[in-house]
């Protein structure tokens, strides 16, 4: 229980259009105060003093890599009886604000123009001119967990594809009925396309945000690449947008790193937990350790409404 002045610092923290929707933001993605900036248009100091309400009220936490510093929600729990006033309405608000609202997206696509710049000239797929999905002991391990379950589930369906691994696209494309590779952006995309015109493979190419706007798919893949995703943050933000692309009871495959899960008690338990919080039930857990990663291979199906 809180006393009312800590309650009324907390509602006051939201009661702001500017700071909600930086807390929109930094429930999305870990940013720091300046991609923030360029994020809103506002200045760094400006920010910095809104993170700052947010962050005393009991909404957002001030996390440390290295030299980086990036604000994140609150941890949530599954039980809510132990929840904080800033647990409980940061998840209350996160289901009311509209995340198409034009502000947001304004942010997002600034966002997007930060990391296409630190990215350079190198697409995430197909680094250091290679070609864009390679083979190795994890494409191989992976396909041999997915098994024929993985056959039965895509047999002929429409599948989102975002892997770095040939035997992965190979075990899709040779099942599916339509294969459609999810990227970041144009370049990408279009290193990825030339790929597949000169090796006369099957397929499409779609951005992010091409995708939102596309028909929802029958089964989604998605195996993070390394360095991917940091912290359970991510990963929360990862199960959202695969829910986002699929249909009714769509099914996705997605391989997820172990050690972000290993700080809980139980990291399989925990990891359930959060794919029911956000519309999944777990069909199956298959951990998988190939070319120094630690990996979790989920498959899940969104539940009956």
């Amino acid at each position: 229980m809180q006393d009312t002045d800590s309650i009324v610092r907390t509602l006051r923290a939201v009661a702001d259009p500017a700071r909600l929707r930086l807390l929109r933001l930094c429930v999305e993605k870990p940013v720091s105060v300046s991609e923030l900036a360029v994020m809103t248009g506002d200045s760094e100091p400006n920010v910095s003093r809104q993170l700052k309400q947010l962050a005393l009220a009991g909404l957002l936490r001030r996390v440390r890599r290295g030299q980086r510093v990036e604000y994140q929600p609150v941890e949530w729990s599954a039980d809510t009886q132990g929840q904080s006033m800033g647990q409980l309405l940061v998840q209350l608000l996160m289901r009311q604000l509209d995340p198409e609202e034009a502000s947001l997206r304004e942010a997002r696509a600034r966002l997007r123009g930060i990391e296409a710049r630190q990215r350079a000239a190198t697409p995430l797929v197909g680094r250091g001119g290679q070609e864009p999905l390679q083979r190795g002991r994890l494409g191989m391990t992976w396909a041999v967990a997915a098994g024929e379950s993985l056959t039965a589930d895509i047999e002929g369906q429409r599948v989102c594809l975002r892997v770095a691994q040939r035997e992965i696209f190979d075990a899709v494309v040779s099942t599916a009925g339509e294969v459609v590779l999810r990227v970041e952006g144009r370049r990408e995309r279009d290193a990825v396309n030339a790929w597949l015109e000169a090796e006369a493979l099957p397929g499409s190419v779609q951005t992010a945000s091409e995708l939102r706007t596309a028909p929802h798919f029958d089964a989604c893949v998605d195996v993070a690449l390394d360095g991917d995703i940091r912290d359970e943050r991510q990963l929360g933000s990862l199960l959202l947008r695969i829910r986002a692309c699929l249909r009714a009871e769509g099914v996705t495959y997605c391989a997820v790193p172990y050690d972000v899960l290993a700080s809980s008690n139980s990291p399989l338990s925990h990891w359930r937990r959060m794919l029911a919080e956000r519309g999944f039930e777990c069909l199956g857990l298959h951990p998988i350790e190939a070319d120094g990663q630690h990996l979790l291979l989920t498959r899940a199906r969104v539940k009956k409404q």
